[in-house]
């Protein structure tokens, strides 16, 4: 029951920054961009329908269901699979399901999800995108690269 306590504890976790971040957007972009570095780094109020690059703009529902179905299905493996799954997959799925729970409730509240961290060569994205973007690449890097589990822990 630990490992399943842990992933719930590191998903909640998530969404703390990420409500504080959305908030501080919220406050402070209404009126104007605020640039760090020129042109290479600015923050940007964006509200955004669609899914990353601005995919499926406006299928809010189609989105949000997506997104439930995904939630589920990690929340249950990792119930199920409590007993052999490895810490990197652990804290790599928690990071998703908790970056996805945020960006879920922003769409199901607003019908959108703010964003404001733009890095010139990428699309505008928020804390929840980091979150799940982080998940996944230590996910790949799990499943590639960390030992299996021979025993129970």
């Amino acid at each position: 029951m630990k490992k399943a306590l842990v992933y719930f504890l590191i998903a909640i976790i998530c969404l703390v920054p990420a409500a504080l971040l959305r908030h501080t957007a919220l406050l402070n972009l209404l009126e104007e961009d605020i640039s760090v570095i020129p042109s290479v780094l600015e923050f940007t109020l964006v509200k955004n329908s669609g899914a990353a690059f601005g995919i499926l703009a406006g299928n809010t529902k189609l989105l949000a269901i997506f997104t439930i179905i995904i939630i589920l299905a990690i929340a249950v493996y990792v119930v199920v699979c409590r007993d052999k799954i490895r810490w990197l997959e652990l804290v790599s799925l928690a990071l998703i399901c908790g970056g996805g729970i945020f960006n879920l409730y922003e769409r199901l509240a607003y019908g959108y999800v703010i964003d404001y961290i733009n890095i010139q060569i990428l699309p505008v994205f928020n804390f929840a995108d980091m979150c799940v973007t982080s998940g996944c690449i230590l996910l790949i890097i799990a499943v590639l690269f960390e030992p299996k589990k021979q025993t129970n822990e």
